[in-house]
């Protein structure tokens, strides 16, 4: 069943019974300093929500924050795009019991930037 777009994602807002999130455009961004108030911004906490939801079920998102803009961050968001047109009330349920199921998690892991290896001219991201 396709809904209309505006209330898939006030749908979203209301059943995500958490309040670290905005909505905007067509995204949701969870607010991940908030989700995880215990972790520095240096261990990620955006990347690490972002990791978490694609291994909790598969949910892909986007960090944007400390590992996007570096030490200029302002805020550690994770976004989740929800097209337009492209989603049923079922896809955004999925989406919602995921993002419960990571924000009930007692400690979601840290990760943190490592320096580059010699074969690998960029830098790689590990768990701690």
């Amino acid at each position: 069943m396709k809904l209309k777009y505006d209330k898939l994602l006030s749908r979203f807002a209301f059943k995500f019974n958490l309040r670290h999130y905005i909505l905007g455009g067509h995204a949701i961004y969870i607010d991940a300093a908030a989700l995880l108030p215990g972790m520095p911004k240096h261990m990620l906490p955006g990347h690490a929500v972002a990791c978490a939801l694609y291994v909790e079920g598969g949910v892909r998102s986007c960090e944007i924050g400390t590992l996007m803009f570096g030490a200029a961050a302002k805020k550690e968001l994770v976004r989740m795009a929800i097209p337009r047109r492209m989603y049923t009330q079922s896809h955004v349920d999925y989406a919602v019991e995921v993002c419960a199921r990571v924000a009930a998690l007692a400690a979601v892991r840290p990760l943190r930037c490592c320096p580059p290896r010699h074969s690998m001219p960029f830098a790689s991201i590990s768990k701690d």
